[in-house]
């Protein structure tokens, strides 16, 4: 049912935006570790390496297996309007139907990319 809903809102979301190819949506998903792409193009592709071990990555993005890695180069407007840089390594796999966003992972960065330390510094989630 969750998968569905899903790929449903995917789709949707990709159909109102004419498929534009630098708008996409992705599940905000603060059980995962790290960030997942189904595209190469949204990483720096000199940043791509083949993983000695491939993973199978399980959860809201169902069972996949993870061959590759890379940095995304993907960008964001903050509340002002100021462009962002969104960098983060992320694990691709063009089968994946939908972008998955672990904000742990990001926030455990710098804006230059070197890792902060420590994820509290940054960030917390609340729920009820």
């Amino acid at each position: 049912m969750v998968q569905q809903h899903l790929y449903n809102s995917t789709d949707l979301f990709s159909k109102a935006t004419g498929d534009h190819p630098h708008v996409f949506s992705a599940v905000v998903d603060s059980g995962c570790t790290h960030s997942t792409t189904n595209s190469f193009s949204d990483v720096d592709p000199k940043s791509i390496r083949k993983l000695s071990k491939p993973l199978n990555v399980g959860g809201v993005g169902g069972d996949i297996l993870v061959e590759y890695v890379g940095r995304s180069n993907w960008e964001t407007f903050d509340d002002f309007g100021n462009l962002l840089p969104f960098n983060d390594e992320v694990f691709i796999n063009e089968d994946l139907p939908y972008k998955l966003l672990s904000p742990q992972s990001f926030l455990a960065h710098h804006k230059n990319g070197t890792k902060t330390g420590r994820l509290e510094d940054h960030f917390c989630i609340y729920r009820n």
